[in-house]
């Protein structure tokens, strides 16, 4: 459990005006720099009217330490990300609050080539030399001053999206794909616009571009495109403008969302389901994927039909990417709208690359995306369900006994695992109830998996039968 109402599990975050005093801010560089000892730390920052402030009492700080601070000024979070891998550093920090409302800002951490730093790899120690004074006052013995340059890494990074452009040179659909992109007004105007322009300018791609004018005060939505509610106007132009398919950045450009040539939401794992079945078919490299366990099972049956490793993970990106490092796998998605690739042997999410092999992906069909992706769309799967509760702990635990009724118990048993939660597993059903890491909310999901000779009668009435066991023990 954290202390600081400010550190989280994957990251720092809270609303600045609250949270972030500059004495808060020059701390939060002190315990930063104490615990990792950063000779080299390559540092961005996103369009939030907080942020240049932030970035400069933080990298400040960081140079009276002796760090040898490298800006790439306005980025998004990949880019950051990309930044690690391709410089010497030590240490990488994105100023940002990601989907967060406008009064909110923070900063998510990694290490060289990427690797996420979260609570358990070392904000906890961080928020401990914070609450305790701990620091250190220069990370060089003979106390010598730190410094400050500005680099820019935009062409190498566009460069290397568009690399994987290379998968549609024969252009199986000669017609050039047409989307519209919602960017939210914020970092992906910056970070991802000037690759999709490219593309225009090449004729790979259509492009309708939508609320594409930076402004950290999100004018029009807020900048999360996993909520419905945010996906009005995209959906709306998608339709008129019979485009093939639409797109929605978050607000550092790590997560996105989909919607099909109707206007209708495609799911995360749904389109996770649709990149690995592509990653399959065109990329010899393929070979082992990652889902956190909240996904649909369509994507174990899709590992086992096309004979490719699978992993469940954990929720949160940091965790993802540990397991997608442990087992080298070169793809994975969260429920959350993240998308991980491999690049160079790292392993991180990007929305941009998710939308490039989308594009890739789409063009060698005839056929439109509702079409191609609906037999990746589970039947029965609940949306994420929140209930407040007064122990979580305790209901987790009675919850292994509440699905013992639908099945016959001296024949078969429920699988349980620890993973994230509780995960109830079952050759019919799975159900998943785990903890919100910040609020005293149980998050459930559950699904019932389609099976050959189970009639879709039988399958919704076993849907409908977790629907009421969840609510009736959780209201």
């Amino acid at each position: 459990m954290t202390i600081l109402p400010y550190i989280h599990s994957y990251d720092i975050r809270g609303v600045y005006s609250k949270h972030f005093s500059k004495e808060v801010i020059e701390n939060l560089a002190r315990g930063v720099v104490s615990e990792f000892l950063p000779k080299k730390l390559i540092i961005g920052y996103d369009m939030r009217e907080s942020s240049p402030d932030f970035f400069e009492f933080f990298s400040n700080q960081c140079v009276k330490m002796g760090v040898e601070v490298i800006s790439i000024g306005l980025a998004s979070t990949p880019q950051l990300y990309f930044a690690t891998c391709i410089h010497d550093c030590d240490l990488g920090i994105i100023i940002t609050a990601s989907h967060n409302p406008k009064e909110y800002n923070g900063m998510k951490l990694c290490k060289k080539n990427a690797y996420p730093i979260a609570y358990d790899t070392g904000l906890d120690k961080v928020e401990r030399r914070i609450v305790d004074k701990d620091f250190i006052s220069n990370i060089d013995k003979n106390n010598s001053k730190g410094s400050i340059k500005e680099i820019s890494i935009i062409k190498e990074y566009n460069s290397s999206i568009l690399l994987y452009l290379s998968k549609i040179n024969d252009k199986p659909r000669q017609t050039p794909i047409k989307i519209a992109v919602d960017y939210a007004n914020a970092i992906g105007c910056f970070s991802n616009k000037p690759v999709l322009e490219q593309l225009e300018k090449d004729g790979f791609i259509e492009c309708i571009h939508i609320f594409d004018e930076l402004d950290g005060t999100f004018p029009n939505h807020e900048a999360n495109p996993i909520k419905e509610e945010n996906l009005e106007e995209l959906k709306r132009i998608v339709v008129e403008e019979k485009c093939d398919f639409g797109v929605s950045f978050d607000g550092d450009s790590d997560r996105v969302g989909f919607v099909d040539e109707r206007g209708n939401y495609i799911a995360p794992d749904v389109m996770g389901c649709f990149m690995v079945n592509h990653l399959n078919r065109h990329d010899d490299t393929f070979k082992t994927f990652c889902y956190d366990l909240r996904s649909t099972r369509n994507l174990t049956k899709l590992g086992d039909v096309i004979s490719k490793e699978y992993f469940q993970t954990r929720v949160g990106h940091s965790h993802i990417k540990k397991k997608m490092h442990e087992v080298d796998a070169q793809f994975a998605c969260e429920l959350s709208g993240h998308f991980y690739f491999e690049e160079s042997g790292s392993k991180y999410d990007d929305a941009l690359r998710a939308l490039i092999e989308s594009i890739c992906a789409i063009s060698y069909y005839e056929k439109p995306l509702s079409e191609v992706v609906e037999v990746f769309n589970p039947k029965f799967k609940s949306a994420e369900i929140n209930f407040t509760v007064k122990d979580a702990d305790l209901e987790m635990e009675e919850s292994k006994h509440w699905f013992l009724e639908l099945i016959d118990t001296s024949k078969e048993e429920l699988a349980i695992s620890y993973l994230d939660g509780v995960l109830i597993e079952h050759d019919t059903f799975w159900v998943n109830i785990r903890k919100s890491n910040t609020e005293p909310l149980l998050r459930v999901n559950y699904e019932v998996i389609e099976k050959e000779g189970v009639s879709l009668d039988e399958e919704q009435k076993l849907f409908e039968k977790i629907t009421s066991i969840i609510n009736k023990n959780l209201k």
